[in-house]
């Protein structure tokens, strides 16, 4: 986004920096996560500090510009780290930063300095434009401390405040600071974008050694170098767009007169660019904006080739085949302009490329994901790279995310085939709600060896499903798939390479919506959805909305293909499969009725259908019943 970056203190610190008391855990690193992923710890402090600056150990190649937001929480971080809302962003990089590569200290110098008042306190790193490099810990290499502060590691994930943590990991890095004596001013403001007008709070968040306090607050919310407020925590509403600057100058009785300015604070109206995608139809998509700030143009690229295919808000393109494709959106109002880079995949999961060929006669690796969207599996392929000829593949429906090797679960196989030629395509239909937990294992091989396709590079691959993120992670079990016909336990070791398994996706079968006709009495059609999945062994839902206000019933009928035989040959025809009278005879009035039905715990269901429900509503005329 083309903003204005963050400064820091309108005071100079550098004269300060070597008296610094710093703090050092490891950069001998064994592990990593994703880009962009988070490092959580503890922090004890006996005395008040104001951490300047830190080092880091990051993935990223030296020289790429890299960043971190910090987040505190107090207390601790543990058993919160999925919890946002519980955690304030408390300081950030000043945008000078770049990386010294792995095993070596990045220095990250802060916007402004974080004042840490005697206590304890969770920590968030939430790392930009690299992965966090971290040791996996051990019970010995987990706290650190001095006369000042005491760290305890720590855990990690590769999505901040989303999945399990892994744990324990041992954040690599130096935490630097100065006991903090003298006058610190520093505020928040919530919220600090949106459109106008924008209501702001502004809470003081000023330090000083001085035992007596502050007592003079002065405010220049908006940056012409006039003071708007005098109060302690004043309010603020911006009536027209533009970025503005936050000066605070406190004073006290000993250290006078102290200003801290925060550049560009405050976003009023700037554009901030996102989209999302559904499937109309094969390979062509719907791109929806989603776009917040009011911008008023939109460029996209759907192929990231430089030429601008689309200029409406929402467009429609058709990719010539499915595949691994990069879409690009820029959206523009007068004063800003932002783009956003998806990668997408049209009717397919993205992985990454191949990197080796992995031979055990035991071990098969996968992949595992939380499904960010409704969508259906329809298809999988094992790369075959090392030309064995079968390949072999086994779909999970898991209770959780799965836990980090050494330890293991099982259970939930939702399709599983072996023995395939390696060049087909293996039909699969399996569907996943929101939120639910994905894994997928597949090598080529037999009952005596399993061949698996291992990605590069190694660790989590950030992909995506119709548009939303969504980050793969390594799958395994510690068996022959073939040999235990995908019944093995399985784990997640997130510093592994995936295990490559091509995935062909469609919308959620099972899952459609439909509006209906309206009985003509004045209320609105009614309508029935898919409310719980049609998943072996389980019950799915149907959920029926009606404004009607004398309904006395429902029937409900699914149609389903079948093959029936007849004089002139087996044709294939819909016959009724499922039949049945909802709360007959009995007066309903508006509002959401239920129709459930078991699937049977059958294999051979898998992929079967589709089925179409109809639900017919028996409406009475006026004065029926009386």
């Amino acid at each position: 986004m083309l903003r204005p970056s963050l400064a820091g203190l309108a005071l100079a610190f550098a004269s300060l920096l070597p008296a610094q008391n710093c703090v050092t855990t490891l950069f001998t690193s064994n592990n990593g996560g994703s880009a962009n992923g988070a490092v959580y710890f503890d922090i004890t402090v006996t005395s008040s500090v104001l951490v300047q600056y830190l080092d880091t150990n990051y993935s990223a190649a030296i020289g790429t510009p890299v960043g971190m937001d910090i987040w505190i929480t107090p207390g601790t971080s543990i058993g919160n780290q999925t919890n946002q809302a519980l955690w304030t962003l408390s300081a950030t990089d000043n945008g000078t930063s770049t990386s010294a590569g792995t095993n070596a200290p990045t220095r990250i110098t802060l916007a402004s300095p974080l004042l840490l008042g005697a206590g304890s306190y969770g920590v968030a790193l939430i790392a930009r434009g690299s992965a966090h490099r971290y040791t996996n810990g051990n019970g010995t290499n987990q706290n650190y401390s001095d006369a000042f502060i005491a760290l305890a590691l720590g855990t990690t994930l590769n999505v901040p405040w989303t999945g399990t943590p892994f744990n324990p990991r041992v954040w690599n890095g130096t935490l630097c600071y100065l006991p903090a004596t003298g006058l610190y001013p520093n505020f928040s403001g919530t919220p600090r974008s949106g459109t106008e007008p924008l209501a702001v709070q502004f809470t003081d968040q000023t330090y000083t050694s001085d035992p007596n306090g502050v007592f003079a607050w002065s405010w220049d919310l908006d940056g012409d170098s006039v003071p708007d407020s005098t109060a302690q925590n004043p309010s603020f509403t911006y009536m027209t767009e533009g970025s503005y600057n936050v000066t605070l100058t406190a004073i006290d009785g000993t250290h006078g007169q102290v200003s801290i300015t925060k550049n560009a604070y405050i976003q009023v109206g700037f554009v901030d660019a996102s989209f999302t995608t559904s499937i109309l139809s094969g390979t062509t998509l719907l791109f929806t904006d989603t776009s917040t700030g009011g911008p008023t143009s939109w460029a996209w690229d759907f192929e990231n080739d430089g030429i601008v295919d689309s200029t409406l808000q929402n467009a429609i393109h058709t990719y010539p085949a499915a595949g691994q494709y990069t879409c690009k959106l820029t959206v523009t109002d007068a004063i800003s302009t932002d783009t956003v880079t998806t990668v997408l995949g049209v009717g397919i999961i993205p992985i990454p490329g191949f990197g080796s060929t992995f031979s055990s006669a035991t071990l098969t690796r996968g992949l595992w994901f939380q499904a960010p969207t409704r969508f259906s599996i329809v298809s999988l392929k094992v790369p075959d790279e090392s030309a064995h000829g079968l390949q072999n593949v086994a779909v999970y429906r898991m209770a959780a995310a799965p836990p980090a090797y050494s330890a293991n679960a099982s259970g939930g196989l939702q399709f599983f085939q072996a023995g395939t030629p390696s060049a087909a395509v293996i039909p699969c239909v399996v569907s996943y709600d929101t939120g639910e937990f994905v894994g997928v294992l597949g090598a080529c091989g037999d009952a005596t060896t399993m061949r698996s396709s291992y990605a590069t590079p190694v660790g989590p691959f950030l992909s995506s499903i119709f548009g939303n993120p969504v980050t793969l992670t390594r799958f395994l079990t510690q068996t022959n798939l073939v040999a235990q016909s995908g019944n093995g336990a399985y784990s997640s070791e997130a510093a592994g390479a995936l295990g490559r398994v091509a995935i062909g996706i469609s919308a959620a079968v099972g899952l459609a919506y439909d509006v209906g006709s309206a009985s003509g009495t004045g209320a609105p059609a009614p309508t029935m959805k898919t409310t719980a999945l049609p998943i072996l062994g389980q019950a799915a839902q149907l959920t029926i909305d009606q404004q009607d206000v004398n309904v006395f019933g429902f029937v409900v009928l699914g149609f389903g293909r079948a093959n029936v035989p007849t004089p002139f040959g087996t044709v294939l025809v819909s016959p009724i499969v499922f039949s049945d009278l909802v709360n007959g005879g009995g007066l309903m009035g508006p509002g959401q009725f239920t129709y459930n039905f078991n699937v049977p715990l059958d294999p051979a269901l898998n992929g079967a259908g589709p089925v179409n429900w109809q639900s017919i509503n028996f409406v009475t005329g006026p004065g029926a019943f009386s």
